[in-house]
């Protein structure tokens, strides 16, 4: 697994890789620092939703509300993934995945 993966990524993609309808992200934070992985996720097929759900693929969060420095909003839906035990990815992790996504050999070794 690659430095800066979280210990729960292997399992994460394991569960994408066995859910191939209705995948959906949250995207916690600056739209505007998201942006490039808001359209990089929706080529490949993710929704976006505005509340957190079980059915979460994962969400993905800016640094000021990984930091606690988002709004409120941000804040409560965080902690709301977090008891769905839904990873959370921050901007970096998040580009590094949608790029692995692309590279089918590694999802079906996971």
């Amino acid at each position: 697994m690659r430095t800066g993966h979280s210990h729960i990524m292997r399992a994460w993609w394991k569960r994408l890789a066995t859910q191939p309808q209705g995948w959906t992200i949250l995207y916690l934070g600056d739209h505007a620092v998201l942006e490039k992985i808001i359209g990089a996720a929706f080529s490949r097929g993710f929704g976006a939703v505005e509340i957190p759900h079980p059915a979460l693929v994962c969400a993905v969060a800016d640094h000021d509300v990984l930091s606690g420095r988002g709004c409120r909003a941000d804040t409560s839906q965080l902690r709301r993934v977090r008891e769905l035990n839904i990873p959370c990815l921050d901007p970096e992790q998040a580009l590094a995945w949608l790029a692995e996504l692309d590279k089918t050999d590694h999802l079906a070794s996971a």
